[in-house]
């Protein structure tokens, strides 16, 4: 599944702008998937894209992944909802994903 992170930091600023926004989801469970990630994420809004970063050689998760929304808002109400919600037994740590594209 291709990502696209297609929005860009305002000025002083570490959250994405009213484009689309991106979410950077941490500390997974190494068994948590992308159709895990996004039935969970879904009912916050519209979701563009969802990736679970894998060791390339072992396909085993880094337990990390991100999530783009649509619209900023969805991402907001889902950061904060979900942040340090426990999945499989695992507080998941949700942030803004503020690395380039």
């Amino acid at each position: 599944m291709a990502t696209s992170y297609n929005w860009t930091l305002g000025e002083g600023s570490q959250e994405p702008n009213d484009h689309g926004s991106s979410l950077l989801v941490s500390d997974l469970h190494p068994d948590v998937t992308e159709q895990l990630l996004h039935a969970i994420l879904s009912p916050f809004g519209p979701i563009c894209s969802v990736r679970v970063c894998r060791n390339t050689i072992t396909s085993r998760s880094r337990g990390y992944g991100f999530v783009t929304f649509e619209h900023r808002q969805h991402a907001e109400n889902a950061l904060e909802a979900l942040n340090i919600l426990e999945l499989m037994g695992k507080p998941m740590r949700i942030t803004w994903n503020t690395s380039p594209k």
